[in-house]
């Protein structure tokens, strides 16, 4: 669900900032840190299967 927000902004009507209630702004930090660990987590599982391939190649160059 997204937040309503409300959007203050300059004189020229660019948006500066962005208001939401405390609710949506919590509601909004837990989901980001969900997210960030996922990317984390994502990243780790990444990195081992590269480093598998890398031990797979370097132990075919051996038993060649």
């Amino acid at each position: 669900m997204q937040p309503q927000v409300n959007y203050v902004v300059n004189e020229k009507g660019t948006p500066i900032f962005v208001q939401m209630t405390v609710k949506e702004w919590e509601d909004f930090l837990v989901e980001y840190k969900r997210l960030k660990s996922l990317t984390i987590f994502k990243e780790s599982f990444k990195t081992a299967f590269s480093e598998i391939r890398q031990i797979k190649r370097e132990k075919s160059k051996v038993q060649l």
